[in-house]
């Protein structure tokens, strides 16, 4: 019966890590690993896993000899076939029944892939589980996105001009604000809104809407500029749009999703997207 016993415990660990090999099971609310050598991971109550810790570190004084025999009254833990901690007969059959009991105690991860599958991770918070190969095809579609991508950024929508406080400056704005703009250049030197050392005289700030732009306006011009900067994506055609080139069409494989691939890896990541539910837990 002892040998039986032993034959059904070493095969419940095996299959236990087995399982698990992927990823290590997560204990239910209430419950901890045991810890109890290295990989143990059966869970267990806390004071159990502090008893096992205390076993552990009791382990020589309840030993014959470094052999590991036990003295009288000890006997070998035996979690696992190399356990050879000596403890009371009680310690040991309660580390059996923590063995027992551990299928009622484990929680898989919420979204863990079976074995064999993986989180495709093809943007920010993709969990859905397909093969390796998958996950690495699609790192490769967001990789290659921007060739396919239509070029139009720096192109202001209708309606809308570049802003042009300096050469570099291609924020889209409208013609009147253009307008401000180049009027707040003038007024900078023919009001003398700066003082010798480029600092503004009073009532007046640095506008800096682009790096190093030292013209003195009101507070309420520098608000309008930053504003206008923040405004920009919505009003660039590049930006805003990021149409892909033909043939390519949106992977949509999230709501917000828009890397440029073929249709038929588009219909491959909607095939996944389908397929989840039988690869996760």
């Amino acid at each position: 019966m002892k040998q039986i016993s032993k034959i059904l415990l070493v095969t419940f660990f095996a299959l236990t890590i087995n399982q698990n090999s992927y990823s290590q099971p997560m204990c239910k609310e209430g419950f901890v690993w045991r810890e109890a050598f290295k990989g143990d991971y059966i869970c267990v109550t806390p004071s159990e896993r502090s008893e096992a810790a205390k076993q552990n570190s009791s382990a020589k004084k309840n030993a014959v000899s470094a052999n590991g025999i036990c003295k009288e009254g000890f006997v070998w833990r035996e979690i696992n076939p190399k356990d050879k901690v000596c403890v009371t007969p009680p310690e040991r059959t309660a580390a059996s029944s923590q063995n027992d009991l551990h299928s009622k105690r484990v929680g898989l991860e919420k979204g863990r892939c079976h074995d064999g599958y993986v989180w495709r991770e093809a943007f920010a918070g993709d969990k859905i589980c397909v093969v390796p190969n998958d996950r690495k095809e699609a790192a490769g579609q967001n990789k290659n996105h921007s060739k396919k991508i239509v070029e139009l950024a720096g192109q202001c929508r209708e309606g809308y001009v570049w802003r042009e406080i300096n050469p570099k400056d291609k924020i889209c704005v409208t013609p009147s604000e253009r307008t401000d703009v180049t009027l707040q250049n003038q007024l900078h030197n023919t009001e003398k809104r700066a003082l010798k050392n480029g600092r503004c005289i009073e009532g007046f700030v640095w506008r800096e809407a682009v790096a190093k732009d030292t013209i003195c306006v009101s507070p309420a011009e520098r608000e309008k500029s930053k504003k206008q900067n923040e405004f920009h994506k919505q009003n660039d055609l590049g930006l805003a749009s990021g149409r892909c080139k033909e043939p390519f069409v949106f992977r949509d494989a999230g709501a917000n999703d828009k890397i440029c691939v073929s249709e038929a890896d588009r219909e491959k990541a909607k095939k996944q997207n389908d397929e989840h539910k039988n690869h996760v837990y």
